[in-house]
Formats: structure tokens, C-alpha cells, sequence
């Protein structure tokens, strides 16, 4: 409990430092300025296509589910639960994570409280791909970076090397997965862990692997690089495609990591980082960042009514 409330605290002042900094360094009147303007079509487009990552990614989730376990429930069901849990994560993040309350209502509908460990699997699964995809993503990004713009130096030749390393090492682990010694060896920890570990290794299959891969390639493209490039044409910023790929994927891996609560602040530099290779006004790049918050945030509290009937429906 301890080192959960020190990361906590940790993470707080982390946001107090980046986002004071923001305060400093940003001008926030053109921030105001941009968000006021943006076309209000082209934000229309954003939530279309976030919607369309949404929904794809809970169609990942329901293809997962149906490999191993077939699952029968409808494409509906997993919708509904991923918005409940993103709006979770939104805006009730000290009553329950967003992956606990999906883990929680698959179980319920599949067959009750002692599928929990297979659910629990099964978004892990769905997790640990997704993440695959994304890193796998970084890592060509990376390259194309270099081939396009040259080798960076300084702190971004770090932030780069580690991104790329990082994406060679996990196609290293899939590749050793693929040997049965390591799966009888990460199957043999003891008790629970070793049950639960032993289901998960069933995921580790190839055919398996690259479709559920794909899914999240195909995620990363629509619902965040192409949902993400239209906010910068709705505040009239026209990036190259060419830049823009060569550094999207990267930053959303370095937004992932759970350096602050909710990635504020963190998010916010990363953009002004890495889009700064290429001249973009940091007030350019908190607007992107506060309008896709805002816009994500709108999305998910029209889950709000389906949160409410489903508490009440399993009360």
C-alpha cells in the first residue's frame, strides 16, 4: 500500500513539474486561439474515426475472446463494456480500472465468477497485442525517421534507439515463445501463477499472433494516427504525411508509459518534442493534445447512461 500511495505521489509532482513548465513556456493565448477556430467539420471527423478505433479495438477484444475460449457474445456486448471502461478510466480512476471492470463483466456474462482467470487472460492477451502492434509501429517509424531525416542525436537519439530496441527485443520474446522449453519454463511458476501463465502461453501461436497484431495495426492507423493528423488540420496546421508517420507512432508509445496521472503533462512535452523536429509551435502541439483530451472525454461520458444501467442491472 505504501509503494503504491510513493508511485502515486510520485506521479503528482511529476504533473505539478511538467505542467507548471507548460505554463511557463507555452503562449497559452494562441493555444485559445486555436481551439476557438478549429473547424468544427474536421473535429466532427476526429470523433468519427476515434469512434471507429473504439470499435475496432473491441472487435479485437471479441476476436481474442472467440479464438481460444469461443466466446458467443455479441460484438454489442464488447462495445458497450469497452466505452463503460473507458469512461471508468476517464473519470471514476479511484473506484475501479477500466480493464478491471471488462475482465469483470466478461466473466459475468461468459459463465460467472469462476471465468475470472480466463477473462483476466484474455485481456491481457488483448493488451500485451495491441501493444506489440504499436511498438512494432514505433520501431518502422523510427527507421523511416532516419532513412527520411537523418540519425538524431542527443537526448532523441536516445528516446529513438531505446524505442527501436525495445521493438526488436519483443519480436526477440515472441520468436523465443515459439520454443517449447521457454513455454514449459514460464508455465512452471508455482500455484496460481503457474495456471494462469500456462493459459496464457496458448496465445503465443503464430496464426494467432499476426491477426490479432493486425487488428491493432489497423487500430493505430485509423483511431490514432489519422484521427490524431485531422486535429491538426482542423487548427489549420498542415503537417507532411511523410513527418508526421515518422514520429506518431514513437510518441504514442512514450505517451503510454505511466509516468503521470492520466499522462498529463507527459503527453503534452512528447508532443512539443518530437513535433518540434519539425518547426510545429508548441501552442500547435497542446492544442492538439487539450482537443483530443476534450473530444475523447466527450465520447466516453455518453457512456455515463450505459455505466448506470449496467451497475444497476448486475446490483
Amino acid at each position: 500500500m505504501r509503494t503504491k500511495r510513493a508511485k502515486r505521489a510520485a506521479q503528482v509532482i511529476l504533473v505539478v513539474i511538467l505542467v507548471g513548465f507548460l505554463l511557463v513556456q507555452v503562449s497559452w493565448s494562441d493555444v485559445l486561439e486555436y481551439i476557438i477556430q478549429a473547424n468544427k467539420y474536421l473535429l466532427a471527423v476526429y470523433v468519427v474515426l476515434y469512434t471507429l478505433g473504439v470499435v475496432l479495438s473491441s472487435f479485437k477484444w471479441r476476436w481474442v475472446a472467440g479464438h481460444v475460449h469461443h466466446d458467443s457474445l455479441s460484438l454489442w456486448f464488447y462495445v458497450r463494456v469497452y466505452v463503460i471502461g473507458t469512461f471508468i478510466n476517464n473519470f471514476l480512476p479511484s473506484f475501479v480500472g477500466g480493464d478491471a471492470y471488462r475482465i469483470v463483466r466478461h466473466a459475468q456474462e461468459s459463465g460467472g465468477s469462476d471465468r475470472i482467470s480466463q477473462s483476466a487472460q484474455i485481456v491481457l492477451a488483448d493488451r500485451l497485442t495491441g501493444l506489440f502492434a504499436l511498438v512494432l509501429l514505433a520501431s518502422v517509424s523510427v527507421v523511416f525517421y532516419v532513412v527520411t531525416q537523418g540519425m538524431p542525436d542527443g537526448l532523441l537519439f536516445i528516446v529513438f534507439g531505446s524505442v527501436f530496441v525495445v521493438g526488436v527485443g519483443s519480436v526477440a520474446i515472441f520468436g523465443l515463445l515459439q520454443l517449447d522449453v521457454c513455454a514449459r519454463f514460464l508455465a512452471g511458476f508455482p500455484g496460481k501463477a503457474g495456471l494462469f501463465v500456462a493459459e496464457l502461453v496458448q496465445f503465443r501461436q503464430i496464426s494467432f499472433v499476426l491477426r490479432a497484431t493486425s487488428l491493432g495495426v489497423l487500430f493505430a492507423g485509423i483511431g490514432v494516427a489519422l484521427a490524431n493528423y485531422m486535429l491538426f488540420q482542423a487548427i489549420g496546421v498542415d503537417i507532411a504525411a511523410t513527418s508526421y508517420i515518422s514520429v506518431i507512432f514513437v510518441i504514442s508509445v512514450l505517451s503510454s508509459l505511466p509516468l503521470s496521472v492520466g499522462n498529463i503533462g507527459v503527453k503534452e512535452w512528447v508532443y512539443i518534442l518530437l513535433f518540434g523536429l519539425f518547426a510545429i509551435d508548441p501552442a500547435v502541439c497542446v492544442s492538439v493534445v487539450l482537443l483530443s483530451r476534450f473530444l475523447q472525454m466527450i465520447v466516453s461520458l455518453l457512456a455515463a447512461p450505459l455505466y448506470l444501467m449496467d451497475k444497476k442491472y448486475n446490483a
